[in-house]
């Protein structure tokens, strides 16, 4: 087989002109030599981890992020490194020193040109550089210095106009951070809202209800298969039934309907037997007025308007012929600017007052009752001089569904006044018909 060869001289010269380019395109490097040596006088035997980001070379050429390893035996250190103190932006070395398999230190490297060796002393940093230092003569850092930087910025979450320190924070519909509202015991959910521990959502105190070792109603004369509870079950799975201290299994050995109990044939109690039930009652009483929620709420200096304090209503709560009452009590710190506060029913300004900068105090109320469609709603507010109003109106409403109360303020100019919710109450009266 035939193969082309090529010359001597030929394949010399191109070897020379490929070594010659190579040699002029690259930027120039300093060494780096020293002994290392352990705190006990033993030469240093490991590895030298060096990290870097993308920076420019001394001329201009880019050095994208990476990293090398440079091992040490008996303490000898040799490394060439592109010189970072000509970088147009901040840039250096982070070196890791690991032996005996773990990091036993790590430093900062900046490294100037230089012709002659340099010792690791001669390069090694601070952290934050200072002015003069090798890192250059200044230590302020601009946004796009660091990468990625802005775009984490942008995302973060900012100060909402109810932010405050010192409490929990939740995060609005505006991706803002604002103050949980509440009192310091209270715990906050996931929709924002607070209220007792232990109680249903957006601060209503929807503690559940329970019954304990209750005898239902009904013979036991080992024909009668019927018994009553005086609440009914919710859910229905909390209901703990015992015949003679023996727990019935539901839908095997009875059937709950409502909250009357069917024995199966089978388990019919028999005379002398002891019934007891145990259940929940899903914490919606029933027939007497309960308190919603009663809460504190917070201060406002600000001229948008803001949200001082919510009641959450649950879902399954409210329902047709349930009457509602509210009471809320603003107070105003200063007298620079008037105010304007705004009670909302689910969303729907249903009172809007304006009080002048003399006002210390205003009180107010709203009775809300429900029809199949609608709240009707009559409110009214005074204060200190607010003089005293009324009015009517009406708002939306769905048997059974969630909604809120919630009370917003705004001062009527900027100012270091402000207005605070003293307190806001929610009570209903359940619909019971008279028999």
């Amino acid at each position: 087989m035939h193969c082309p060869r090529l010359k001597t001289h030929s394949a010399l010269a191109l070897l020379s002109l490929v070594g010659f380019g190579a040699a002029w395109g690259a930027p120039s490097v300093t060494t780096v030599k020293d002994e290392l040596y352990k705190a006990d006088g033993m030469p240093f035997t490991g590895t030298l981890y060096i990290n870097w980001r993308t920076f420019e070379a001394p001329d201009a050429s880019a050095v994208p992020a990476n990293s090398l390893s440079v091992r040490v035996t008996n303490g000898t250190l040799l490394v060439k490194l592109l010189p970072t103190t000509t970088s147009p932006k901040p840039a250096y070395y982070t070196v890791r020193y690991v032996a005996d398999g773990a990091t036993q230190s790590t430093e900062l490297w900046s490294v100037p040109p230089s012709t002659q060796t340099l010792r690791v002393k001669d390069v090694r940093v601070s952290w934050p550089p200072t002015a003069g230092s090798a890192l250059g003569t200044s230590t302020q850092v601009r946004l796009s210095d660091v990468e990625g930087l802005e775009n984490e910025l942008d995302i973060r979450a900012k100060k909402g106009v109810l932010y405050s320190t010192g409490r929990a924070a939740v995060i609005n519909l505006s991706g803002e951070l604002e103050a949980a509202p509440g009192e310091p015991n209270d715990c906050v959910r996931v929709d924002g809202s607070a209220g007792p521990c232990g109680s249903g959502g957006g601060g209503a105190v929807v503690m559940a209800t329970f019954a304990d070792a209750e005898t239902p109603t009904g013979a036991v004369d080992s024909f009668n298969t019927s018994f009553m509870l005086r609440g009914t079950p919710n859910p229905s799975g909390s209901l703990l039934l015992y015949r003679n201290g023996v727990l019935q299994k539901q839908d095997l050995d009875y059937t709950l309907q409502s909250n009357r109990i069917i024995f199966g044939t089978a388990s019919t109690p028999q005379v002398g037997d002891i019934l007891q039930a145990s259940y929940r009652t899903g914490g919606s009483p029933e027939t007497a007025p309960h308190v919603i929620c009663s809460l504190t709420g917070i201060g406002t200096s600000e001229t948008a308007m803001a949200r001082l304090g919510r009641c959450a209503i649950p879902e399954g709560w409210l329902r047709e012929g349930d009457r509602v009452d509210v009471a809320f009590d603003l107070t105003h710190e200063g007298s620079t600017s008037g105010f304007t506060f705004e009670l909302r029913w689910g969303g729907v300004a249903v009172a809007t007052r304006n009080s002048d900068s003399s006002e210390t105090h205003v009180t107010g109320r709203a009775s809300a009752g429900m029809d199949s469609a609608r709240a009707r709603i009559g409110a009214q507010s005074w204060g200190a001089t607010t003089q005293f109003s009324a009015g009517v109106s009406s708002a939306g409403f769905t048997p059974g569904a969630a909604l809120a109360v919630e009370l917003h303020g705004r001062m009527q100019q900027a100012t270091s006044d402000s207005m605070t919710l003293r307190n806001l109450t929610v009570v209903r009266y359940p619909n019971r018909t008279s028999n």
